[in-house]
């Protein structure tokens, strides 16, 4: 009976010390480190270039694990993470368009209202939460709705971009048997005349070669030529390396053959090699 008690004192001793190092894993008294261990929804990251701007989705990664998620593991007409976990988090480099409406740069928490026929998608300016538990909707950003499609079994969810194009595409949630579709699209055109603009305006700008010299005449020109930025044409960008533009001997301008080929030649003095 003694040999219990010393084994009963001892593991009590045990987790004395255990409690002790616990506390030491709180930050300001209150909040609790979280220790770094696997976790059952596996963190995911998902991202696509559109243009030049970057857009990515971080998330957690629940599994079916045979239940009924639709209606019942995720309710309807209630607010969801859209994952599991922290927020799940959108990001964009530049302003976009979400279902053909206006959304600033920068990092969103993103959740749904789930429905058998619609989910209103939110994008929150709270990014940092965990989970809905603290969804406000004073902090929305936008929403948006959006059709629900039939699609083949996923058991884990996961975020793919799809119907990708030069100047959109499709961020779809997809878990068990529905996949949920939400539509970007960037003004391409307007974010790289930007970037233009700001790498000749830089310190380190463009080495004085012809076709860093002329690739911003060229874009402009092969979309809308009446759009042509007087700083971004190569006469002006020579202009600030006369002896650039004696070396080069470039005497002409970017031209179009027509706006519909979007083919682009450049005039030079030196003849063509034959």
């Amino acid at each position: 009976m003694r040999n219990v008690w010393k084994c009963a004192l001892g593991l009590l001793a045990g987790l004395g010390v255990l409690a002790g190092n616990a506390g030491a894993q709180f930050k300001n008294g209150s909040q609790a480190t979280e220790l770094n261990i696997p976790r059952v929804s596996q963190r995911g990251t998902v991202s696509q270039r559109i243009g030049l701007t970057d857009i990515t989705i971080t998330y957690h990664r629940p599994e079916v694990g045979g239940r009924e998620i639709w209606g019942k593991t995720v309710p309807y007409g209630k607010v969801w993470r859209a994952g599991a976990n922290e927020n799940t988090t959108i990001t964009f480099s530049d302003d976009v368009s979400v279902e053909g409406k206006p959304l600033a740069a920068g990092t969103y928490g993103l959740h749904t209202v789930p429905d058998k026929d619609q989910w209103t998608i939110i994008f929150s300016k709270n990014s940092t939460s965990w989970g809905s538990f603290s969804y406000d909707e004073k902090e929305d950003a936008l929403r948006v709705n959006t059709k629900p499609q039939a699609t083949d079994f996923r058991e884990a969810l996961t975020y793919t971009f799809e119907e990708v194009k030069p100047d959109s595409a499709a961020a779809t949630l997809r878990w068990e048997k529905l996949a949920v579709p939400v539509h970007i699209s960037v003004d391409v055109k307007a974010v790289v005349l930007r970037s233009i603009k700001n790498e000749l305006r830089s310190e380190n700008p463009p080495k004085c070669f012809p076709r860093a010299l002329i690739k911003p005449a060229r874009f402009n020109c092969t979309r809308t030529p009446a759009a042509c930025s007087a700083r971004g044409t190569p006469s002006a960008r020579l202009s600030c390396f006369p002896k650039c533009q004696r070396r080069m001997r470039i005497t002409g301008l970017a031209t179009w053959r027509s706006h519909e080929s979007r083919r682009t030649r450049v005039i030079s003095r030196t003849p063509p090699r034959k």
